[in-house]
């Protein structure tokens, strides 16, 4: 087992030759053994117990491995976020296989959640297999396995700490467990410049530790908010500084690549932004979704709108007729020449 998540089994007959000196394993730059074990040739598979860096430790299913070659390369035991290196492997006889709730902050901050109070944790129910998608408003997508949070206990870990991620300058939007129907789900990106882009969720189910998911198309704009959606009839809802809203069907958008930056949802006027953007559920999706982690806006949630002279406003989201994509939607607020709309609250 090497130090950067891999593994390779070779029989010992292999090393049955007149040579004094052989190459076992042919290691990339930066990798090294951490363990090197003798084991029966016909026996079950047991787990394979990893201390890493950062204070992580976590166990893993051996995996059934067939014998390969002397000098070749090993393969993927667990592929690691970029910062994360295995100091040392044990294999161990028992271990349970868990599920359990992950949370991720707005600013990077991981952890286990054991309670279902309300808080501002992105969250998502997850088992030892899984990996986690984590969504940023740099358009990036980091993928970090599941296990290496499963003994975190009380402690945070830190998304900083682990991957390329950068707190500075960058804030989680979403996050989403590939315990989820990978392939119905759909990435719902919102920018500030009044773009949508439809990314399918299976684009990103490959094997990486670190990708961009969104292209952005002009400097200046930036994501305003990131939604997941497994479910075909949503609609979209878009509201601007300006006191502006435009709700439209989310089949007036098209699914594009990774590298597409999307089309206009909304036509802006001058100065004016998006401040918001997400899908709104039909009620008869709600009553199905329950047990559902993360907040479900529908037609019948309450929009608190807030400016920064302190003027406010409440509406339903129904009260907001569906239009064509691109228009400009229709004024819900009327906003002071000198004033805009500070914040945005989503309730029910």
């Amino acid at each position: 087992i090497t130090a950067k998540g891999n593994i390779k089994k070779t029989s010992l007959d292999r090393f049955e030759t007149s040579y004094t000196k052989l190459q076992a394993i042919k290691l990339k730059d930066g990798d090294s053994l951490v363990m090197t074990e003798l084991v029966e040739r016909e026996r079950e598979e047991q787990f394979i117990a990893l201390t890493l860096n950062k204070g992580i430790s976590f166990t893993l299913v051996e995996p059934g491995l067939t014998s390969s070659e002397r000098n070749i390369l090993p393969q993927s035991l667990i592929l690691l976020p970029d910062k994360l290196t295995i100091e040392k492997a044990v294999l161990v006889k028992e271990h349970t296989i868990s599920e359990f709730t992950l949370g991720v902050s707005s600013s990077g901050n991981i952890k286990v959640i054991k309670s279902n109070k309300k808080d501002d944790y992105f969250k998502a129910r997850v088992t030892q297999e899984d990996y986690l998608l984590i969504f940023t408003d740099g358009g990036k997508v980091y993928r970090i396995p599941s296990v290496i949070m499963e003994n975190l206990g009380d402690k945070e870990l830190h998304l900083e700490d682990i991957t390329g991620f950068a707190s500075r300058k960058e804030r989680v939007l979403n996050i989403v467990s590939s315990s989820m129907d990978i392939d119905k789900g759909i990435v719902y990106y919102f920018t500030s410049n009044g773009l949508i882009k439809k990314t399918a969720l299976k684009e990103f189910s490959g094997e990486f530790t670190e990708m961009q998911g969104y292209k952005f198309k002009s400097e200046g704009d930036s994501l305003v908010n990131i939604d997941i959606s497994f479910e075909d009839d949503v609609n979209v809802l878009m509201l601007t500084s300006k006191g502006m809203a435009i709700r439209f069907d989310s089949s007036n958008v098209n699914l594009m690549g990774k590298g597409a930056s999307g089309v206009i949802g909304i036509s802006l006027r001058d100065e004016d932004r998006v401040i918001y953007g997400g899908i709104v559920y039909s009620e008869a999706v709600i009553s199905s979704k329950k047990n559902n982690l993360q907040a479900m806006v529908t037609d019948e949630s309450l929009i608190v709108l807030k400016t920064n002279k302190k003027e406010s406003k409440l509406l339903r989201i129904n009260e907001i007729k569906i239009q064509n994509r691109a228009g400009r939607g229709n004024n819900i607020f009327l906003v002071l020449m000198n004033d805009y709309v500070k914040d945005v609250k989503i309730k029910g």
